[in-house]
């Protein structure tokens, strides 16, 4: 039976009347070349404005208004837990207040930098000589073409400076204060032995912690399950690592005063948010990997994980991204672009005087009149397993993933517009909908996650492309999302933060709304789509995840409730508890109970469960790898090539 809870969004599908050893017998029945698994959704977790996204913390964050008071109470503490801000039973209205002003779009906190007071040189001229003095320990080395040396004083040498350009350092005020940052006062690296990670690092180990920990799977034992290379960790990075300690620390520690560490480059990396994973999170031996399709990027691992999954390479894949791009530089690169949402232009659609402040919370307004996005930040992973794995473990399946399909635009007459590539992507994830769960699944029980970045352009293309997809399969109403309303644009991670929405929207049957846009603009296409502004409860089986970037990157996602893959599989497997088994409910259970009582746990095995060349069983069939109960066959010419084994060659018949 399906059961719902429309303010809790915990409960899931109970299928009952079979047992665990049972469904082993039944797997057995289906394991055969003819029969192609189904990406199962067996774990989740990240952070992002919102706050985490296991338990559906974030999501409920999204759909206050549509919450019963119980359920917002238990969301302020949760938020209040992760932050630091108080675990009170009961919080005051003040305390509420405090706590959700700190969560999803608004100004730019100075714990991320002073947007009114951004360092900077500006070039100057100079008619006659300038004379510094300084230390001679403490000036430049050699001394810089233009510069001689005068008079010495007190341990002091004159510099002077020759007649003709400087630079003077100064301070400016950016035209963007709004960014989505997660909950304001939540530090992960106060949580394990960070090391000067950068804040992207910082946020995919919180993130992937929080998605094995909240799953209740242990890795111990999956992998008495599967062999070394029937895991792959795909995630990935496509702009965030530009802070101090990462990238942006290799490129202006000089300027500065600064020096530049052994970490700034090899951490700056796009692939880091997958080797943490593997190397301090699972120990894994198997695939990884990051690949990069601007804001398309989660969605391009994801696709990466349920092809290898769906092919047989893989019996469970980790995907997950970190995009961490709230600094000066980052914001006034897209400014420069014309891409994000600046004071002033928010201040002419509100119709403000210069010196009004505009609301920093309506920033992002998708498919409304707007002028550009607002940047955001978020880390998200989720656990993919081949359905039969998941059944013999108990897993808690929170959906499944039939299909993401990925294009490029073609030809184009700038690198930053779109393209046709999304057209295609759109179409084949809804048919993908369509012929397994049927039309009216399609039309009326199915939603989409918009890109819905905020931009003029994209509010027309985008809506051009899901309308047309619409009306072709004979939708009329095709319910629209955009989470970067509230969220902000983290870039590569985007995908993530919609994914993570949409498993809520199983969970609760409630569809978030774009509540920062009050109406539709008059040049958004609406032929079959209906924009959802204010969150409302409506029966959702499947979702469709959209995401587009910068290059002509577009990758569509359908993603299917617990209910709908229950459906499909029950051919397979009968009757199955997607919530899982006693176990994976205990420790799912424990972990929620630690982190609502700010008990965070990073996992973070630095330097633990090293395997070496002599750990090995090396094979001319096969490869061991302590910890793993299955051995790794080396037939792969065998499997892939029979028709050209033993093929011998002219001269040696």
């Amino acid at each position: 039976m399906w059961t719902r809870n429309p303010q809790g969004v915990r409960k899931a599908m109970i299928l009952h009347s079979t047992t665990w050893a049972q469904l082993g017998t039944l797997r057995s029945l289906v394991l055969d070349d003819t029969v192609t698994a189904l990406p199962l959704i067996v774990g989740f977790g990240g952070i992002n404005a919102a706050g985490r996204s296991s338990d559906h913390q974030a999501f409920r964050r999204l759909i206050m208004d549509a919450l019963a008071s119980s359920e917002r109470t238990r969301t302020i503490k949760q938020i209040g837990a992760l932050t630091g801000m108080g675990t009170e039973p009961s919080p005051t209205d003040s305390q509420a207040y405090h706590i959700l002003n700190n969560t999803l779009i608004r100004r730019i906190h100075k714990d991320w930098f002073d947007p009114d007071h951004v360092p900077l040189h500006r070039l100057g001229y100079t008619k006659d000589p300038v004379s510094i003095w300084l230390n001679p320990l403490q000036a430049p080395n050699p001394i810089p073409f233009g510069w001689r040396t005068g008079r010495k004083e007190n341990r002091q040498t004159e510099y002077i400076i020759e007649a003709g350009e400087i630079l003077k350092p100064s301070a400016k005020k950016l035209s963007v204060q709004a960014a989505g940052m997660a909950p304001t006062g939540f530090r992960p690296d106060m949580f394990y032995p960070s090391r000067n990670h950068p804040r992207t690092l910082q946020l995919a180990l919180f993130a992937l912690s929080d998605c094995w920990l909240s799953s209740g799977l242990e890795w111990h034992q999956i992998k008495q399950h599967i062999a070394p290379n029937q895991v792959a960790v795909f995630a990935g990075s496509s702009i965030g690592q530009m802070d101090n300690l990462g990238f942006g620390g290799m490129l202006k520690s000089a300027l500065v005063g600064k020096r530049t560490t052994s970490k700034h480059l090899p951490l700056g990396y796009p692939q880091m948010p997958a080797d943490f994973g593997n190397a301090y999170v699972l120990g894994s031996l198997g695939r990884s990997g990051a690949n990069m399709g601007a804001c398309a990027s989660f969605l391009y691992n994801l696709h990466h994980a349920v092809d290898g999954i769906q092919e047989g390479r893989y019996k469970i894949a980790v995907v997950g991204g970190a995009d961490c791009p709230i600094t000066p530089e980052v914001i006034e690169g897209f400014r420069a672009m014309g891409a994000l949402a600046e004071d002033q232009g928010l201040r002419e659609l509100d119709g403000l005087s210069d010196s009004d402040t505009p609301d920093y919370r309506r920033t992002s307004r998708p498919f409304g009149v707007n002028c550009g996005f607002t940047i955001g930040e978020s880390s998200q992973y989720v656990i993919l397993m081949e359905d039969h794995l998941a059944v013999e473990l108990g897993a808690t399946v929170y959906g499944s993933i039939p299909t993401v399909a990925s294009h490029a635009d073609g030809g184009k007459r700038s690198i930053s517009t779109p393209g046709a590539g999304n057209y295609l992507t759109v179409a084949q994830a809804a048919a993908s909908i369509h012929d397994l769960l049927g039309k009216d699944v399609l039309a009326h029980e199915t939603i989409v996650q918009a890109h819905g970045t905020s931009t003029p352009q994209n509010r027309v293309t985008e809506s051009d492309v899901l309308s047309r997809v619409a009306q072709t399969f004979g939708v009329r109403k095709w319910a629209v999302c955009a989470v970067k309303s509230q969220l902000g644009h983290s870039q590569g991670t985007a995908g993530g933060d919609q994914l993570a929405i949409s498993l809520g929207t199983f969970a609760s049957q409630i569809t978030p709304g774009i509540q920062t846009t009050d109406a539709v603009a008059p040049d958004v296409v609406q032929d079959g789509l209906d924009f959802v502004f204010k969150s409302r409860e409506q029966r959702v089986s499947a979702a469709l995840i959209n995401a587009k970037g910068f290059g002509g990157n577009n990758s569509t996602a359908a993603i299917l409730s617990p209910e709908a893959t229950a459906r499909l599989l029950k051919s397979r497997h009968g009757e199955i508890n997607f919530l899982g088994s006693d176990g994976v409910q205990a420790l799912q259970e424990r972990y929620r109970h630690k982190i609502d009582g700010g008990n965070i746990e990073i996992l973070y095995n630095y330097g633990q469960s090293i395997v070496e060349g002599p750990d090995l069983g090396i094979t001319a069939k096969s490869i061991s790898v302590p910890g793993f109960g299955a051995e790794m066959p080396l037939d792969h010419a065998k499997t892939k090539y029979p028709d050209l084994i033993n093929t011998k060659a002219p001269s040696q018949e």
